[in-house]
């Protein structure tokens, strides 16, 4: 947290990872760093559930009230719906009773006239020039573009950005797009040490100060190329700020955890290894099952050491001619290389035909197989596989 002071105010920066967002309060910028600690003081006590601000476990609380307990009911003695805020209870009424069955829009004077200056608020404006027309839904607005104010060049996509001539369904894709085309729209305010990236890095502008980006997502890959990460213990970068706090915790070595059962001296560094030494050693759990035989094992290790033994089983009794086939021959032949006075060669073989495949295809020497005998060692010669049954 650092107090900073920007033109004639002061602001609250955050110094989190090189964060660097600022904040007028306070209290907004504590809020903001629990995004980078993940610590989540608000707990529901009905489920449990944990949130970091206030304001959300507030809004969390309601679902577990009854509807009968929301503040405000709809004026309409016909309808019984209830809300909890003024504003839900406005939109109710604008897009269920204000506006006759089946109309959905009406010219802005006929709305002020009717729900006041305060009821058009909650409605959709067409903000095309020259259209005045207020909708009580947003896919009514959206139908209503598409049909009153399409080009009919390109009635898919009927909205044109002005810039680059680009299509767009809606127009609030456009005036999103729209965005990449401000230029300095997100800033890097870190220090750069280092020279400009090459062409392919994403467009910016070195203004001596900091770099500015057209999209968000070009000023995170920048941050992750230029700006990672790093432990402030020993310097090491790292691609992601969850993979450096796992990594400070080799930094801050903890007591260990003891296990608490009567005569057990286990000790671990991690909670859930503790937890998984009782369900496994005092509490008798077997979560790994063999698929072949059934049996049960605390540990997946143990489990596939197991399998093993099934699949040796299976190997020994393959008598057939592609299981004897597939069975590996101990390479005890080495190249002669070395006897005809070359240097040695580490290549071994279990049969002569192999020897003699490789000494023409590696060292260009072709013998017959009465001439590679003797250039042969007599044990490895000796060595017989004893024949199936």
């Amino acid at each position: 947290m650092v107090e900073a002071e920007q033109g004639a105010r002061r602001v609250w920066v955050c110094d989190v990872d090189g964060c660097g967002k600022t904040y007028v309060k306070q209290a907004r910028l504590l809020e903001h760093q629990r995004v980078h600690t993940g610590e989540r003081p608000f707990v529901c006590e009905h489920c449990g559930a944990s949130y970091m601000r206030s304001t959300h476990l507030a809004a969390h609380m309601r679902t577990h009230m009854d509807e009968s307990m929301k503040p405000l009911a709809c004026p309409r003695e016909t309808c019984t719906k209830r809300f909890w805020t003024q504003q839900h209870l406005r939109r109710h009424v604008l897009s269920c009773h204000a506006m006759e069955s089946g109309v959905h829009s009406m010219s802005m004077l006929d709305a002020e006239a009717a729900l006041g200056v305060a009821g058009v608020a909650g409605l959709y404006h067409c903000d095309i020039p020259g259209c005045d027309l207020v909708f009580s839904k947003r896919k009514h607005l959206y139908q209503h573009r598409r049909e009153a104010h399409a080009d009919p060049s390109c009635s898919h996509a009927p909205f044109v950005c002005d810039v680059c001539g680009k299509h767009f369904l809606t127009n609030a894709k456009r005036r999103h797009h729209m965005r990449i085309h401000e230029e300095g729209r997100y800033q890097c305010i870190l220090p750069h040490i280092v020279a400009p990236l090459p062409p392919e890095h994403p467009p910016h502008t070195d203004t001596g100060v900091s770099w500015s980006f057209a999209t968000w997502t070009h000023l995170q890959r920048h941050m992750r190329l230029c700006h990672p990460p790093t432990c402030p213990v020993c310097g090491r970068a790292f691609a992601s700020r969850e993979k450096m706090r796992r990594h400070q915790h080799t930094h801050a070595p903890r007591e260990p955890l003891v296990c608490p059962w009567n005569g057990c001296d286990k000790a671990f560094q991690r909670a859930s290894s503790l937890r998984v030494h009782i369900s496994r050693v005092h509490h008798g759990e077997r979560p790994f099952v063999c698929k072949v035989c059934g049996q049960s094992f605390g540990y997946k290790h143990l489990l596939q050491r197991h399998e093993h033994t099934h699949a040796k089983c299976e190997h020994h009794q393959d008598t057939s001619h592609v299981g004897q086939l597939k069975r590996k021959r101990a390479r005890v032949l080495p190249c002669p290389w070395d006897k005809l006075g070359s240097d040695s060669c580490p290549k071994k073989f279990a049969r002569l035909y192999d020897v003699r495949r490789h000494l023409a295809s590696v060292h260009g020497l072709s013998l017959s197989d009465a001439e590679l005998c003797t250039l042969m060692p007599e044990e490895p010669r000796a060595i017989k596989r004893p024949r199936a049954m």
